[in-house]
């Protein structure tokens, strides 16, 4: 009998011995191949439309970073001396 069960990101990753990073990265590298395949593309196609993503991702980040005046999900605290031309802060 099949479950119509659906497995969670942390259970399947937990089935396949495998942490949750290298899972996303099978789904993506996964659905990248499924994409150009569908669409005809030539073989490093999936590698450019990550890559394309990815970019696109950061641009976003400094974006929203540079018009918010300060950084999205800090992970070191930055001692040195502040540029001088930074924006006023918007809101």
């Amino acid at each position: 009998m099949t479950s119509n069960r659906h497995l969670t990101a942390r259970e399947a990753a937990a089935t396949l011995g495998v942490s949750l990073a290298t899972l996303y990265s099978y789904v993506s590298r996964g659905m990248l191949l499924t994409l150009a395949h569908a669409l005809g593309l030539p073989a490093e196609s999936p590698l450019i439309l990550f890559s394309l993503g990815r970019t696109l991702g950061w641009i976003a980040h400094a974006i929203e970073q540079y018009a918010d005046t300060r950084l999205i999900r800090p992970r070191a605290r930055y001692v040195g001396p502040l540029p001088e031309n930074l924006p006023e802060k918007s809101g």
